[in-house]
């Protein structure tokens, strides 16, 4: 039985190989600049807020670090989108028949 063109197992060209990579790039750099603007929103409206009324230290302390968390998350998620996307690339060109 056949599943059709859809599953097929062909081998990915060079170009679609490089589609596919400029594909994670750009969904990386999504994923990035999308959280790094949630962070800094969270930062901005906590420092206004604390311009107007002060925050107890602790409590401060606190939202700081959820910021700060945000951020690494941000740069962890993004890293492991270019990495799968890079080692996805390398091992559609690295396979033999790869045609241009």
């Amino acid at each position: 039985m056949s599943l059709g063109p859809l599953y097929s197992h062909r081998q990915p060209t060079f170009g679609e190989s490089v589609f596919k990579l400029l594909g994670h790039v750009i969904g990386g750099a999504v994923l990035f600049l999308g959280l790094a603007a949630v962070s800094w929103l969270i930062g901005w409206g906590i420092h206004a807020l604390d311009a107007i009324h002060p925050f107890n230290p602790s409590v401060f302390a606190l939202l700081h670090g959820v910021e700060v968390a945000i951020l690494y998350l941000d740069i962890g998620l993004s890293g492991i989108v270019l990495v799968v996307g890079a080692f996805r690339f390398i091992r559609e060109i690295a396979q033999p028949g790869l045609t241009a």
